[in-house]
């Protein structure tokens, strides 16, 4: 149980990380910045090819197999995150969309369709004492599938006035830059499986710092363009509080989905956790896909999911400890 904790609270470094990137951004805008000596347009294709690269050579590709005969299930975590949460926030949309300006009104439509984490989602779910195999299985498929369906999504929604590039070109360049270096990952993983393994924490953290990197370089582009100057604090905070809004609306729902599905408690836990976060390792540079030559400012379109992914940890580890309680109190066979 340490090291379980260990790693849930190791997720809080990331956390405040993720912050000091964003504050470093302010104080010091032009290295990152188009033009800045760090040469970001092309350091950030970089650090998104590496980052799906060490994904795909740290997912176990047998243990992704064996979840396969669970279909049902499988199906019904995919159609919550693709359908349900997206109908979701366009619902509340349709009745708050003159509280916010366009970049962000079109944030909080990207994040509802950004696939579910990889590396939290399992995390949490094994330390709940749930279902691991079905966690792993539908992590690596809702990022697979988010490929296709995230410019879709988005390509039909954003505005006629707002140039971003054609479907079939945003699901080219989506697939160049992530698919590619995860199954290259995958390839490369037949023959140093033992060193991946092996270095799956090491792994881990350069990820979480090409993150990081990546958060920075938005950010500094955000500040130098003066977009931050046409935002005003309400409207941040209220971004902030319809997060925290959104995030409490999908676990409810979430859990209510497990009841009235009738699923036995590990299937049900990895149903939650699976179902309801979302992945800032894809989300990030999904939207930089899209965007970066776009007049949207990617600082904004990505700031519902930089709120999301903090809140979802908080939640979700109060959730996991809750879970834990319970198992140990009345063993697996008690729904908690």
């Amino acid at each position: 149980m340490k090291n379980r904790r260990a790693r849930i609270s190791g997720a809080y470094v990331f956390v405040c990380l993720l912050a000091a990137a964003v504050g470093l951004a302010w104080v010091f805008p032009e290295p990152g910045a188009k033009g800045g000596w760090l040469h970001a347009g092309i350091t950030t294709r970089v650090a998104v090819f590496l980052i799906f690269v060490m994904q795909g050579l740290s997912l176990p590709t047998q243990e992704v197999r064996k979840g396969l005969i669970q279909y049902r299930l499988h199906t019904a975590i995919q159609a919550f995150i693709f359908v349900f949460i997206p109908a979701l926030v366009y619902a509340v949309l349709l009745l708050s969309r003159h509280l916010f300006p366009y970049d962000l009104y079109m944030g909080f439509l990207f994040v509802a369709v950004v696939p579910t984490t990889i590396s939290t989602s399992i995390v949490f779910t094994t330390a709940a004492g749930g279902a691991s195999a079905v966690a792993l299985f539908n992590a690596s498929l809702s990022n697979i599938l988010g490929v296709f369906i995230v410019p879709l999504w988005i390509s039909l929604h954003v505005s006629q006035k707002t140039p971003i590039p054609p479907l079939d070109t945003l699901i080219l360049k989506i697939m160049l830059i992530i698919l590619l270096p995860f199954v290259l990952g995958q390839v490369v993983r037949i023959w140093v499986k033992p060193w991946a393994d092996a270095h799956k924490r090491e792994m881990s953290k350069v990820s979480m710092g090409l993150i990081l990197f990546i958060v920075y370089a938005a950010f500094c582009n955000s500040v130098k363009s003066d977009i931050w100057q046409s935002l005003k604090a309400h409207e941040i905070v209220l971004a902030l509080a319809s997060t925290l809004f959104l995030l409490l609306l999908v676990m409810l729902a979430g859990r209510l989905w497990w009841k009235t599905a009738g699923y036995d408690r590990a299937n049900g836990i990895a149903f939650f956790f699976c179902a309801t976060q979302k992945a800032i390792s894809t989300g990030v540079p999904m939207a930089y896909a899209i965007f970066a030559s776009s007049p949207i400012s990617v600082a904004l379109v990505i700031l519902p999911l930089l709120f999301y992914h903090p809140l979802q940890l908080l939640l979700g580890s109060f959730i996991v400890g809750r879970f834990s309680r319970t198992l140990l109190r009345h063993g697996t066979q008690t729904m908690p």
